[in-house]
């Protein structure tokens, strides 16, 4: 999602909230300290090109925006694709970017859409985020029957979210992107809402929270994509728009700001996608979309430090909103994939290994097929 600045009424990232409902560990790792000017500049001055895996064929009019993959039990692995424009979702094969098919129709009704842009997978079930139906909506992998939406009536403009199991469900947080008519853009603040969801043959979810400060350092002006760290109680929403530049905010899973930011100064355009890239024993790294058309970049940073590790310029994507990336491995990415959403009109996806390399990155986090 590209937005204006601040002119109009603005989008974000996928999912938190305030949550004075739901716990995080109060003993969790504290946020350390921003890297040094000097690491930084070190880390800028070395941007090298990966090339694509793969680019899926070009479909100018869907208005591609997020991405997510699911494994299927026999192996195979398909990479689904928010179509703004075209009301659908639209599944790859996600070794080959094949087209495999699509998920829904234009309308308001059980398994159509109406301007769909967050999705996140998570076990057997696909999440969508409707911003003109004003809900998330839930389909069943494989064969995309919806079993329900929720959120109708409360959301007024989501647009991102963020995933996690708890207690045999699903804790849920969408960006919620509004204004009202009469509000200026120097009144107006952003929130992030919070859903439990059972994991159940039936839809039951209900709200459990919210956040999103009025003022200061925390408050949210312009937000679409969000991802969290639940091993590190770390909650990242992006900030596209600020006076001060466009950056990450740091919260924790509650919702209460820490107090920092990553990537101020960093980003050269709007921060877009995140992504985690996580080991087992605590370490890893977050890479965030630096959206552009002409000078795109995918950032990199330290998943606990959060210093700045370095840029990744890519052979031919570029305005990519939403990213995802898939630690599974399959036998084209051994070392798990990168994907993500390639100037609205396609998905660009990238051999980790590839990335890994110039950047030195661990390769040896990937999961089981």
């Amino acid at each position: 999602m590209t937005h204006q600045p601040l002119l109009k009424s603005l989008p974000l990232l996928s999912a938190l909230l305030a949550l004075g409902a739901c716990g995080a560990d109060h003993n969790a790792t504290p946020a350390p300290a921003p890297a040094s000017t000097a690491t930084a500049s070190a880390a800028a001055a070395a941007s090298p090109v990966v090339k694509e895996a793969f680019i899926t064929a070009s479909a100018e009019a869907d208005n591609i925006d997020s991405v997510a993959t699911w494994h299927a039990p026999d192996g195979s692995a398909r990479l689904y694709a928010t179509a703004k424009h075209t009301d659908a979702v639209r599944v790859y094969d996600a070794e080959t970017g094949k087209p495999i098919g699509s998920i829904g129709s234009p309308g308001s009704g059980a398994g159509q859409l109406s301007r769909p842009n967050g999705i996140a997978v998570i076990d057997d079930r696909l999440f969508v985020v409707e911003r003109d139906n004003h809900r998330v909506q839930v389909f069943a992998l494989p064969d995309g029957k919806p079993l329900g939406s929720f959120g109708a009536d409360v959301l007024k403009k989501p647009y991102g979210l963020w995933i996690r199991a708890v207690d045999g469900g699903y804790d849920v947080d969408v960006t919620d992107d509004w204004m009202a008519e009469d509000t200026s853009e120097a009144d107006a603040h952003k929130r992030v809402l919070r859903f439990r969801v059972g994991a159940g043959k039936s839809l039951d979810a209900q709200q459990i929270g919210a956040f999103g400060e009025a003022d200061g350092a925390g408050r949210l002006h312009v937000v679409e994509s969000i991802w969290g760290d639940p091993v590190h109680d770390n909650l990242l929403v992006a900030e596209e728009y600020e006076a001060a530049g466009s950056r990450l905010k740091l919260f924790d899973l509650k919702g209460n700001y820490r107090g920092r930011d990553v990537g101020n100064g960093i980003y050269r355009h709007q921060a877009e996608g995140i992504a985690l890239y996580a080991c087992t024993d605590g370490s890893g790294y977050w890479i965030g979309s630096d959206q552009s058309v002409t000078d795109q970049r995918y950032l990199v940073f330290d998943r606990v430090s959060f210093d700045y590790l370095g840029a990744l310029r890519p052979a031919e994507a570029s305005n990519t909103d939403g990213v995802w990336l898939d630690q599974r491995a399959t036998a084209r990415f051994p070392a798990g994939a990168f994907y993500v959403a390639h100037n609205d009109h396609a998905v660009a996806a990238f051999d980790w290994r590839d990335i890994a390399t110039p950047l030195k990155l661990r390769t040896d986090c990937t999961l089981a097929p």
